[in-house]
Order: structure tokens, then sequence, then C-alpha cells
């Protein structure tokens, strides 16, 4: 009943059962049967689907307790609902298998040096009945956080919660398969489930169970009549098709997306969208595109995919726009960071926006980290200086070398037009080792930005080859400026041109 997570249900299901139908065994190997579990996760991603189908399959008693509606406003009072649901549990274990499932334990037991003392009381409350069912048979713990770091570290200990499955992001696999369990029972037509995977990078279950109700609202209100018919009407006269929801993709937002820093959404740009610069686009096809859309081609020859991207060129050259059309393109999550984001008067406040930038590009990975304006944010560094700029340009090297984190999917790419004031330490292997040139449009270039600049502007008459020839210094974002002016100038001499 659950798409994708086959592999950690397999995996939750053989902790569960073998402590509950095995105990015996264990005790003769003199081994301790793991009792509490701590799945983790972004919100949305079927944690508590999971543990309900665990506890169905399993035929065990469930009992949830939910971090937030546990906690008490009188003193002893969060104390108190704890140790009743325990009580209760233990009481459903002499009849059979139970399992105590603790949904946002993050609120429920946060950690006690940043925790009320009636957080605090509540953290060591679960710590003593944790311990105490812990040589009870037919009891198994499962935890459900999307903070663990936010978790007290006592609770994270061989005896309680001393295993861990992380439920991740769906990748594209995984939301194919989670696609084709909703759209199971819904009347649709021509729906293409490898496109509907692939752009709906950074979804998580709950988020593609609202685009298929996205979807079928789309469908009740695209009649002829301009009427709302009803759910009962669609699975008898209409289907839902590829249009209601694409319809749909424009309304609803990956959750991991929302309140996170330097998220962009931009209206797609095609490589057809920009002017001349063949070689250039060439260069970046295969420095951003091909180990995003092609990675076994580069396990197959052996090749190390490139980490980082440095794009170096005067302004206004259409930089920033080379990279959208590479997102575009590989319909990846298009972060973007600049000076002005990144900058606080608060120490430690950029190290930290830093920091969670590539945590959330983990997640909704594959994903494109932008560094607008590089040297403006880390500069290069000198023997005297130890200000923000050095203390953010070890933090961004920390994340672009991974450590202790896997960098899978994630392309860092930035743009400067002061490549001389860019540290030397972020040019070497492994960081921004692709670095390209973008020169200001020659002759044919500007040609073709000019006639896709007039593509929407009602010309006539216009030598778009004598005007190519006349805007020899111009860069590309001089030229769509210019076209805007001419057509600024049209309207105000007569309003009706």
């Amino acid at each position: 009943e659950l798409g994708g997570v086959d592999h950690i249900y397999n995996e939750m299901k053989e902790l569960i059962t073998l402590p509950l139908l095995q105990n015996p065994d264990f005790k003769q190997l003199n081994l301790d049967s793991p009792k509490g579990i701590l799945l983790r996760g972004p919100a949305g991603c079927g944690k508590s689907s999971m543990v309900k189908l665990l506890s169905y399959d399993c035929k065990a008693a469930l009992i949830t307790i939910n971090g937030p509606e546990v906690l008490g406003s009188r003193p002893g009072e969060t104390e108190d609902n704890i140790k009743v649901l325990f009580d209760k549990c233990k009481k459903l274990s002499q009849e059979g298998p139970c399992i105590l499932f603790i949904d946002e334990l993050d609120s429920l037991c946060p950690k006690r040096s940043s925790g009320s003392s009636n957080e605090s009381r509540g953290t060591s409350t679960v710590i003593a009945c944790l311990d105490e069912v812990q040589y009870i048979e037919n009891i198994i713990i499962i935890g459900a956080t999307n903070r663990p770091s936010a978790v007290d570290s006592s609770l994270r200990r061989p005896g309680r919660f001393e295993r861990e499955i992380l439920m991740s992001v769906p990748n594209k696999e995984e939301r194919r398969e989670i696609i084709k369990l909703l759209i199971k029972k819904l009347p649709t037509s021509d729906i293409d489930i490898e496109y509907m995977a692939s752009i709906t990078n950074g979804y998580v279950g709950a988020d593609l169970k609202s685009l298929c109700n996205e979807a079928v609202y789309n469908a009740m209100n695209r009649n002829d009549d301009s009427q709302v018919i009803s759910v009962s009407l669609i699975f008898k006269e209409r289907e839902i098709t590829m249009c209601d929801f694409k319809e749909g993709i424009k309304k609803v937002i990956p959750s991991l997306e929302k309140g996170v820093e330097g998220i962009v959404e931009y209206k797609p740009v095609l490589w057809s969208d920009i002017g001349g610069l063949p070689d250039i686009k060439q260069q970046i096809k295969q420095a951003v595109e091909w180990p995003m859309l092609h990675p076994e081609a580069f396990e197959r020859f052996g090749l190390p995919v490139s980490k980082g991207v440095l794009l170096y060129g005067p302004p206004g050259c259409c930089k920033t726009t080379l990279v959208r059309a590479a997102a575009t393109s590989t319909h990846t999550t298009f972060i973007s960071l600049n000076g002005a984001q990144l900058f606080s008067p608060f120490v430690g406040e950029s190290e930290r926006i830093v920091a969670e930038t590539f945590q959330k590009a983990r997640s909704l990975a594959p994903s494109i980290i932008f560094l607008d304006e590089l040297d403006s944010i880390v500069g290069k560094r000198s023997g005297s200086s130890r200000g923000v700029q050095e203390r953010l340009l070890s933090t961004l090297l920390n994340e672009m070398d991974g450590i202790g984190v896997r960098l899978d999917d994630i392309l860092v790419v930035a743009a400067t037009n002061r490549p001389d004031l860019v540290d030397s330490a972020l040019l070497r292997p492994g960081r921004l080792d692709r670095i390209i040139y973008v020169p200001p449009p020659d002759y044919q270039a500007r040609l073709e930005i000019l006639k896709i600049s007039c593509r929407n502007i009602p010309v006539e008459n216009i030598d778009v080859t004598s005007l190519a020839e006349q805007t020899e210094f111009y860069t590309g974002a001089d030229l769509t400026s210019l076209c805007r002016e001419a057509a600024m100038c049209a309207m105000s001499e007569s309003i009706e041109a």
C-alpha cells in the first residue's frame, strides 16, 4: 500500500518480527532483542503510514503518542500522560504483540539543555519508561521525527532507540511507484508516469497525493458550461488528463521547499531562448546536464563527476540565464544564494545559512546551488583578515568537500565578473574545477539575441542585421533592454500602437 519504500518496510518488519516471534532464540544466544526504533525523515514521507501498515501486517496492537498532544500545562501532567500510555502498552502486551508509536518525538523529548523544565521532565519520564519496558516481551517502541538533531541524545543510545532508519525524499524511481499507486483507482487518460516522476523532484508522498487531488479538482472545473461537476460524475463521464496534472504542479509546492532560503521559482528557460554562445552552451551541458541525466555513462567510462562549475565574464552576459536553462533541462531544484541573503549582523548566522542550504539541497537532490557574485560572498583570504567572508569560505569548503556526508546529485555553480578575487582554494580539483568563460556576444550572437528579444514585440521594417552591427559592445542584457526601451517609445507615441 506504500509505494517506493519496500526496502524500508522489509527492514522494519524484520526488526519487529524477530524479537516478537523469536524471543526465546535471542535469550538462548544471550542476545538482547532491539526494543526501540527511531524512524527519521522529512514530514510527509510516510513514517506514520509505515507504522500503521506494519502493526496491521504483524497483527500487533498499536498505541500512538502524538508528542504535542501529550504535553500538559499543569506541573506533572505531561509525566502522568506518558506513564498512562506506557502502562496501557504493558497491559496489551500480556495479550499479544504491541507497538507503541511516539510521533513527533522531538517535541516530546527535546534536548534537555534547550527545553523548558516541563519538557525536560517529560524527556526523563520517557527515558525511565523505555528502560522499564526493556525486558518486557511483546513490546516494540517506534519513534518518528523530522528533526533528529533536536531529540535528546540520551534517547539515541543502545537499549533505547538503538536502531535508526532513514526515510528520505523519494527519488525518481520511488516517485514513479508512488504515482502508479495513487492513480491506480483514478479514471486517467494519457498519463506519462515517467515524465511525472521526472518533473516532481523534491516531492514527498504527501505532496504527490496533494498533486493527484489538485488534478481531480482541475478535472471537476474543466467543463464547457463553466459549472463544477461532482466527483461521481468524473468517474463516469470524464477522465483526468496530463493537462490536469500539469496545472496541479503549478499549485503544489514541495513541502521541503517551503521556507528554504534561496529556493527560486522562475519561468522555465530553454536553451533556444538564449541567443548565440553555442560553444559555451555545449560546455555547460557537459558540466551540468550530462552528469545529471547520464550518470551511468560516467560510471561506465570511469570518469569522476564534477562537483562545481565557475562561470566568469562581464556583467549582463547571461551567466545566470545559462544556469537556469541547465536547471530547466535537468528538472533539478534550483537554489540561488547571493551576498544579500548570506550576510547577517549575528555571528554564525551566515555559516548556518550555508550549512542549511547544503542540507536542504541534499534532501531535494538532484539540485543545483547557484552562488551569484561569488567574489562578494567569500572573496580571497588575506593574512590579517578574520571576518565573516573568511568564515563563510571555510564553511563553503567543508560543505563542498562533503565532510561526513555524500554529495551525490548536488552541483555547485558559481558566477563572478572578478575571478581574480576568488580564493584559489575554491578553484582546485574537487571543488569549482570546471572554469568556463562567458564572453560578450559577437555579431552572430547579437543577431540571435535581437531576434529572440523582438519575438513578442510587434515590429515593422526593422533591419536586425544593421542593428547587430551597430551594437558591437552591447551585452545580452543591454540588447534586451534596448528592445524593451524601443517598445516603450512606440507605446508612448501611441498607446494603441
